[in-house]
């Protein structure tokens, strides 16, 4: 990490971004990080810093993560969910083209219990 002055992570958060995040969130982008994309961080006594500047360029290469995933969507050439009419469901169902529609298991009701058991 280059020059600049270091900041506790809890620091940074209070110093450094607007909406304030809980702390962890820093350690989240340090330790998963977002969109591939890990904040930059030093160990030093056993204890996590960042940069104004390091915290900086993970936000903006966020960012165009983010663009960049958008832009893509964008390009698609459209939908790829097909959706069909009732009626041409019912057709392809009565030509045995499509099967029936899976119900949902209902969960077997048990009468409450009274008493002991005997």
């Amino acid at each position: 990490m280059e020059g600049g002055q270091l900041l506790g992570l809890c620091e940074a958060v209070r110093r450094l971004l607007p909406k304030q995040p809980n702390p962890a969130t820093l350690w989240r982008w340090h330790a998963r990080g977002v969109r591939g994309i890990v904040l930059e961080t030093v160990l030093v006594g056993g204890r996590r810093y960042v940069t104004r500047e390091a915290l900086e360029r993970f936000i903006d290469a966020v960012t165009e993560a983010g663009n960049r995933k958008i832009e893509s969507s964008a390009a698609d050439t459209g939908d790829t969910t097909i959706r069909r009419s009732p009626e041409t469901l019912r057709r392809l169902r009565e030509e045995k083209l499509l099967d029936e529609p899976r119900r949902k298991r209902s969960a077997k009701r048990q009468a409450p219990r009274v008493g002991h058991p005997r």
